[in-house]
């Protein structure tokens, strides 16, 4: 793997063989390492679960009514997980769990909504998510100041809607997405009763690309195009201006996915039709194919998530189904 101090052969690796993660499927993490899920049976999301560290036991958590599909979306450092609930006769509900052992709550929700999906949820509780009407409106981001909260729609003063909910910071910042269209642009609410601004792109990109805040408000994604060359970008907290990662002639496009409380950070880019992982540390950059033990039983796809400690939760693929693994740093 070719990085700006050289090149890295072999076995060279920064990260211990990985562990499966038994069935289970990670859906978001926690600034403090906790970790939310579901159970995977059949290629099927089941009952959610959580971790209270990356390497803890997972707890079942309780359905809201028997037959219910659960779908986690959102964990938070003091355990609180949000979700979606449905089944058969019911399109999906925002639900919460007050904690990993206690019994899930329907969170409220406005007049004249057919669907809610709670996106994330940061360490004060608060709440956002997207949510669908049946009265003809277009789609709309709604934020909760609490789990018990009633909620209220952002400001979409200037943005093109319909919007979606993509990410939420400890500071209050949010990050949606217009969601239609081929170019679709992304913007950031300096505060739930704040206007929106456009995130901007690196010049002459046509789209920028964001999914995840750091702890200190920094987001995290790509500028580009789709199926083009993109260009890793980072934007300071409050900005809507986009500052350039890292890239090399071995790595000239990849998006950044999220960081870990010492520096490193996590991407992902395409290679022909597969997807890899890579990581920043420094001013080195890694292909996570190398660094990653590979045991001969695995296949690894993108990465789905950095923790605060730098393991990372990998999608991988043994020879009969897809598979959640734990890299723990070495």
């Amino acid at each position: 793997t070719t990085g700006t101090t050289g090149t890295t052969t072999g076995g060279a690796t920064l990260y211990n063989t990985p562990t499966p993660l038994g069935g289970y499927v990670v859906q978001a993490i926690a600034t403090n390492g906790a970790m939310a899920g579901n159970v995977l049976a059949n290629h099927t999301l089941g009952q959610g679960a959580y971790w209270s560290s990356p390497t803890a036991a997972p707890v079942l958590l309780q359905v809201f009514a028997a037959g219910d599909y659960t779908t986690i979306t959102g964990v938070n450092s003091n355990g609180q997980i949000i979700g979606t609930r449905s089944n058969s006769n019911l399109s999906p509900q925002a639900i919460y769990w007050p904690s990993s052992t206690g019994a899930p709550v329907a969170l409220n929700v406005l007049q004249n909504t057919r669907t809610c999906n709670p996106v994330a949820i940061n360490d004060n509780g608060e709440i956002v998510g997207s949510l669908s009407a049946v009265d003809g409106q277009p789609d709309r981001i709604v934020y909760w100041a609490s789990p018990v909260s009633q909620p209220a729609t952002l400001n979409a003063t200037g943005a093109s809607t319909p919007l979606q909910a993509v990410a939420l910071a400890n500071s209050g910042q949010i990050v949606g997405q217009y969601s239609s269209g081929s170019v679709s642009p992304f913007y950031l609410w300096t505060s739930p009763t704040a206007v929106p601004q456009q995130l901007q792109t690196l010049s002459g990109d046509p789209q920028v690309y964001v999914s995840r805040f750091g702890t200190d408000g920094t987001l995290y994604g790509g500028s580009g195009s789709f199926g083009g060359t993109t260009h890793p970008v980072k934007f300071p907290p409050g900005s809507t201006t986009p500052t350039a990662l890292l890239t090399t002639t071995a790595f000239p496009s990849w998006e950044a996915k999220g960081v870990s409380n010492s520096g490193d950070i996590l991407g992902g880019r395409q290679v022909g039709s597969n997807n890899e992982g890579v990581l920043l540390r420094g001013t080195t950059l890694y292909d996570l194919d190398v660094v990653v033990p590979n045991t001969g039983n695995y296949t690894y796809f993108y990465p789905s998530f950095i923790l605060g400690n730098g393991s990372l939760v990998l999608q991988g693929a043994s020879t009969s189904a897809f598979v959640w693994l734990l890299a723990t740093p070495k």
